[in-house]
């Protein structure tokens, strides 16, 4: 997959979809590939909730957060409101 030419939103759907499938070798790999992300809290909220602590290492260790902030373009482009787990 060509991770660098991914939009935005499909950056993070990805990130989400690694998160929740992947170990956590693989998600630092893949994390690394996707480059920068302006929105991580989705995916680092699936590794909390469900994963555990080497896949939130792992999304920390690349920069995962939960920064979202509340702007009409963060509900338009993620349809997050910054609450969502």
């Amino acid at each position: 997959m060509d991770y660098e030419n991914l939009s935005p939103a499909d950056k993070a759907k990805e990130l989400e979809r690694t998160a929740a499938n992947c170990s956590p070798e693989e998600i630092a790999r893949i994390y690394a590939r996707l480059g920068e992300l302006e929105y991580s809290s989705r995916a680092l909220g699936i590794a909390c909730r469900f994963r555990g602590v080497d896949c939130v290492r792992a999304l920390v260790g690349r920069g995962a957060n939960f920064f979202a902030p509340l702007t009409n373009y963060m509900v338009q482009t993620y349809g997050s409101y910054g609450d969502d787990l």
